[in-house]
């Protein structure tokens, strides 16, 4: 997204759909996860544990962090056919939306991927 030109069309339109696919696959990832991963894991600590241990299994997939950046994705379409001020405007604001969800999701990865070792 840094090397994208927001004044070219073409750029401009290829990063949106790029986005969306790759965030489509994100909430895929998130939906398998929240059915199958973190169903089985309330299930295991429930089997060993003498105490109710499955509220220690973190809520963490109940935040949406996908629909907002996914909903700003399609608002993009509408700045295609506007100035280049206008599509710079929407780039910054996306560049900013990009950088709070790399915040949020990449620690939130690494715990995922902490958890499932142990397991």
């Amino acid at each position: 997204m840094g090397h994208t030109d927001f004044t070219s069309l073409n750029d401009f339109e290829q990063l949106l759909i790029r986005l969306q696919r790759t965030f489509i696959e994100f909430k895929a990832h998130e939906e398998i996860e929240n059915i199958l991963v973190m169903k089985k894991l309330k299930h295991k600590l429930k089997q060993h544990s003498i105490m109710d241990d499955t509220e220690l299994v973190c809520n963490c997939h109940k935040i949406d962090r996908f629909t907002p950046l996914m909903s700003l994705f399609r608002d993009g379409y509408a700045f295609i056919r506007r100035g280049n001020a206008d599509r710079m405007s929407y780039g910054v604001k996306l560049h900013k939306a990009m950088m709070n969800f790399y915040e949020d999701f990449v620690p939130h990865m690494h715990e995922e991927e902490n958890v499932c070792f142990f397991f």
